[in-house]
């Protein structure tokens, strides 16, 4: 019994061992993708509505954006203007652009309707990634809002107040129909303090917000050519340390080198944009200082009406008693 213990046991060890089929493991082991499935569902539908969340706050961008170029086309075109000719050059644009954003049908929708749907799409997708995310409160808070959200939160104070001032408020006391850039005028004559500073802070967070959102709508419509900017190559911010890394860990260095490109080139994003608004900001306001400067040269009842169109709106009317 011995020896045939012995012989068992030698040929036992003799044997060489078995290894099983990958796929053979793969059947015996209970599939993890069909047990996290419905862990996923609440997941893959969040992601699907921040999609179409994006489309349509970048549709109706497009659409309200077409009126603000219309809208802004004014004072762009009266900084090239002759002398003494600025308000008469603003005004023909004006009327220009009066038919696509003040018909019957094109302001409620094309204006209105779409600046709703920008920032309720948007302030949705906001809440949306604020309630999914994964990571932890703490890092949230620590980061800091980017200068397209920054000049979002500070827009829709200013964008109400002028939207008020110049056209809800005129078109319930029934100037609107005459209404030109002499109301501008009277305005920064009348408040000049308070003119300059929410027409620089309106002008100043709208192209930043423009620029950085027609940057965004491109780099959505464009995601190849997107993956291959964040993708190229690291300049000399990640050299020497890439290089060392790189005979360590392909992978990671790769992934590093990526890292590094996108916070390289989301920085000159960022300078860009507030370059570019820069520049806009100046043209822009040497066609409303000229604007300005032609004066407001009406009758008193004409003034009138318009002072009354600025003390209907709060700040004005605070403004206004401050300085008696």
């Amino acid at each position: 019994m011995s020896r045939e213990a012995a012989a068992g046991s030698k040929s036992h060890a003799s044997s060489p061992p078995t290894f099983s089929h990958p796929h053979a493991v793969a059947q015996k082991q209970p599939s993890t993708r069909l047990s996290a499935g419905p862990a996923e569902r609440p997941r893959s539908a969040a992601r699907r509505m921040d999609v179409w969340l994006r489309r349509i706050s970048h549709l109706s961008a497009s659409a309200f954006g077409v009126f603000v170029i219309l809208h802004i086309s004014a004072p762009v075109v009266a900084a090239i203007a002759p002398p003494n000719s600025a308000q008469e050059w603003a005004g023909k644009t004006m009327l220009l652009g009066r038919v696509y954003y003040q018909g019957a049908w094109s302001e409620p929708v094309l204006v209105w309707a779409m600046l709703g749907a920008h920032i309720s799409s948007s302030l949705s997708r906001r809440l949306l990634r604020s309630t999914a995310s994964t990571t932890s409160p703490v890092a949230q808070r620590i980061k800091a809002p980017s200068s397209h959200t920054t000049s979002a939160i500070i827009l829709l104070p200013l964008l109400a107040l002028h939207s008020l001032t110049t056209r809800l408020i005129p078109a319930r006391k029934g100037v609107s129909e005459v209404l030109d850039h002499s109301f501008v005028a009277r305005g920064f004559q009348t408040w000049p303090l308070l003119s300059c500073g929410s027409y620089a802070a309106l002008l100043g967070a709208m192209l930043i917000h423009s620029i950085g959102g027609a940057r965004r709508i491109y780099s959505a419509c464009r995601p190849t050519l997107r993956n291959w900017r964040l993708g190229r190559a690291s300049n000399a911010a990640a050299s020497d340390a890439l290089l060392h890394l790189a005979r360590k860990d392909e992978r990671g260095a790769r992934a590093l080198a990526r890292k590094t490109d996108a916070r390289i080139n989301g920085k000159r994003r960022s300078d860009a944009t507030l370059l570019g608004a820069g520049i806009a900001s100046l043209w822009l306001a040497l066609g409303l200082t000229r604007i300005v400067a032609d004066g407001a040269d009406l009758g008193p009842v004409m003034l009138a009406k318009y002072d009354a169109c600025y003390l209907a709106v709060w700040p004005y009317r605070a403004v206004r008693r401050v300085g008696r």
